[in-house]
């Protein structure tokens, strides 16, 4: 009897475990890294044009529209991986939030 249910468990030790589905290959912090990097390079080119003049700070904003569109619309809703939970029901997303961190 002991065996029998010793066999069982052996049998399913596996799906303890989580499997991955899908793994994203760039890594998290390059795009936070670039998405900082160009949030601030936009910063500093709207206060050099302000300084100018005050009216030529206007044309960076379509700059501030496309980094804007890329972390509310692109990274808020790109899947970083892909988890089967170990009851194998279950799908687990894990997404990005509009500033690149791992939700």
């Amino acid at each position: 009897m002991h065996g029998y249910y010793e066999n069982k468990y052996a049998a399913s030790a596996m799906n303890k475990y989580l499997k991955f589905i899908y793994s994203n290959s760039y890594d998290l912090s390059l795009v936070r890294l670039n998405l900082f990097a160009s949030t601030f390079t936009t910063a500093l080119t709207t206060g050099a044009l302000f300084m100018i003049h005050p009216y030529l700070a206007f044309l960076t904003a379509y700059d501030w529209y496309l980094l804007g569109a890329f972390s509310q619309r692109i990274a808020s809703k790109t899947v970083h991986s892909m988890v089967l939970h170990n009851n194998k029901y279950h799908v687990i997303l894990n997404k990005m939030n509009h500033f690149a961190f791992e939700t």
